[in-house]
């Protein structure tokens, strides 16, 4: 096995790095790739953080050894899989799995079938093992939920077709660990011997865990009415999700997987403030995501599709997993009069090959000491497949949410904005002066001189009109402006909403489902750039109860529409018209011809 060649080997390495080093490089690295994320219009931030992890990992520059990851990184990688599957849970509604029910259990059983015949039959083929086969089988159901659930959630998608992908990840993740419980007992068993109360294993870890889950669910939302604060709601719930790990560890209900979703459906179904509770855990989770991503791709053991045995059963394994998912999930989806384009779409989707499946195929080679080399085979596999399926499967993922029409609006008004560019690094660093008490050689605009486009603000977010009124509440809390465009499905402009419009907006909490923001915008007031003078922004403004109105102007593709520019702030708008105005009375003293002198006056003198 011959490694790719790396600037650092690790094993040269005169000083194994910190653990707080470790995840200081995994963070900055994970910020310094999602500038890449941002300009590539289809690239996910998850595979950026992979590609991150890629990079610092043993395989590129060699700042983590594999080593160190798995022995000293492990239970950070537990506590950030727990918070993820916590998350998922939370958005996983009881009402709308009832709904989708139907659907679901067609595309589960289909999917299932192909998976398994497919990847079950060319992996006898290529081993001769019928252990490996179906071992290999059970662990190709699993769809990675992490990677798919932050592509859902980065893309502020909304639609069928993300309900039936967010749903179909959870069922399909309890699906496989159960099903992989109750098998590997059974395989032991017949090839290898051992007791039959073996078999008993597998059903108690299945109850054990959804009761542990369950309970520990229940116990965190009946705490969680009685505490107010945010701040001490979000211990009560990174301490719940640490007890569900902690305690499945310790009553060995491994993997701790099925405890920590149950806790966080149960919280998400039975809690009066759900939502909250969503919106507070996403306030801290992007750094759990960003480490378990990251930690995932230094981990990657690229060398192994170098391998020639090893390239050989991972391609096979990579192409007759494509292959049976796309065609189960396509046979699946096609029976339930779906749209066609979920028709089309959904299999891509569905990808996605992770954490669950390392974790499985991990827990084969710690328990099975006596079969070690067949199972490391087996774990070589996976991990070779992972490799790819992490950096291919969230891409297909998000084509897929975008072409079918799911993605939210304002996601894509984010695209392509950098993190700071030169004018922004000057302003940093005059205000940075201006604290420091040292006099800024560059000054200001100069508002007389300056036209109507120079005062406006163009790094401007705009929200969908379908988005719902919890969706508006969060994405008007985090705006700095008092004034959020509205925008259709292909961008362009309808109105506004502005924190009077909420503040006294009559809201019920048993009607926030069919509250949307096209419900809450204005349409007036705005300013069309080119054909407003600014006296009569002026006096928008003062029939106006915001300090930014939005400026528009016809879209070039199609004039009858309107396409966002950006926002005018009042207050800049004031001291611009008030420096033209100044101006202008200058100018008019400078050129008025001066008065002649009196007849009667001496050369020479004045009047």
């Amino acid at each position: 096995m011959s490694p790719i060649p790396c600037i650092a080997n690790p094993t040269t390495l005169a000083v194994t790095p910190p653990t707080t080093l470790v995840v200081a490089l995994a963070l900055v690295m994970a910020v310094a790739t999602m500038l890449l994320a941002r300009y590539v219009r289809f690239l996910p931030m998850v595979t950026a953080y992979i590609l991150a992890g890629i990079l610092i990992g043993p395989h590129a520059l060699g700042m983590i050894p594999s080593e160190q990851v798995v022995r000293d990184l492990t239970p950070l990688r537990d506590i950030a899989l727990a918070v993820v599957l916590f998350t998922i849970g939370t958005q996983f509604e009881i009402s709308v799995f009832r709904h989708l029910r139907p659907w679901l259990l067609r595309l589960g059983a289909w999917d299932t079938l192909g998976v398994a015949a497919v990847v079950g039959l060319s992996m006898w083929g290529m081993t001769g093992s019928v252990e490996t086969a179906i071992l290999t089988a059970i662990i190709a159901l699993e769809i990675a939920p992490a990677a798919t659930f932050l592509v859902l959630r980065e893309t502020a998608s909304s639609g069928t077709m993300t309900r039936l992908i967010l749903n179909a990840v959870v069922v399909n993740n309890i699906f496989v660990i159960a099903l992989f419980s109750l098998t590997w007992p059974v395989l032991r068993i017949a090839y290898h011997g051992g007791a039959w109360t073996m078999l008993l294993h597998g059903p108690a870890v299945i109850v054990g865990s959804i009761a542990l889950g369950t309970i520990i669910g229940l116990a965190i939302t009946v705490a969680e009415q009685k505490y107010h604060s945010d701040a001490e709601r979000l211990l009560l719930l990174l301490g719940g999700i640490l007890l569900t790990v902690g305690l499945s560890q310790l009553l060995d209900f491994q993997p701790f997987l099925i405890a920590s979703l149950t806790a966080g459906i149960v919280v998400g179904n039975a809690s009066a403030k759900a939502e909250q509770v969503r919106q507070l855990i996403e306030r801290i989770d992007t750094p759990f995501y960003v480490i378990f991503f990251v930690l995932a791709g230094a981990s990657l053991h690229l060398d192994y599709l170098l391998e020639s045995t090893t390239a050989l059963l991972a391609g096979g394994y990579i192409l007759t997993r494509v292959v049976g998912r796309l065609a189960g999930c396509y046979l699946g989806a096609r029976g339930r009069s779906l749209e066609p384009r979920i028709v089309r779409w959904l299999p891509a989707s569905l990808l996605s090959h992770s954490a669950i499946a390392i974790a499985l195929v991990g827990l084969l080679y710690q328990t099975f000491p006596g079969e070690n080399s067949a199972f490391q085979q087996l774990q070589t596999v996976v991990l070779a497949a992972v490799a790819v399926y992490e950096l291919a499967a969230p891409v297909l993922l998000k084509i897929a949410l975008t072409v079918s029409g799911e993605v939210s609006v304002a996601h894509g008004t984010m695209r392509g904005q950098g993190i700071a560019d030169i004018g922004a690094w000057k302003q940093v660093l005059h205000r940075l002066g201006e604290s420091l008490g040292v006099r800024a050689r560059s000054v200001p605009i100069d508002l007389a001189q300056a036209n109507m486009e120079q005062i406006i603000v163009r790094d401007v977010h705009a929200i969908g009109v379908d988005q719902g009124y919890n969706k508006v509440l969060g994405f008007v809390g985090h705006s700095k402006f008092d004034c959020v465009p509205v925008v259709d499905a292909e961008g362009y402009y309808l109105g506004y909403i502005s924190y009077y419009q909420i503040r006294n907006f009559a809201y019920d909490p048993s009607f926030s489902s069919l509250i949307i923001a096209g419900d809450m915008m204005s349409t007036g007031a705005e300013m069309v750039l080119g054909q407003d003078q600014p006296d009569d922004v002026a006096d928008r403004f003062n029939r106006s109860n915001t300090s930014y109105l939005p400026v528009i102007r016809p879209a070039e593709r199609d004039p009858t529409r309107r396409a966002l520019v950006g926002l005018i702030e009042q207050q800049t708008l004031l001291r611009y018209i008030l420096a033209h105005s100044a101006a202008e009375q200058a100018r008019k003293k400078d050129e008025s011809p001066q008065s002649p002198p009196p007849a009667d006056a001496a050369p020479g003198q004045g009047p």
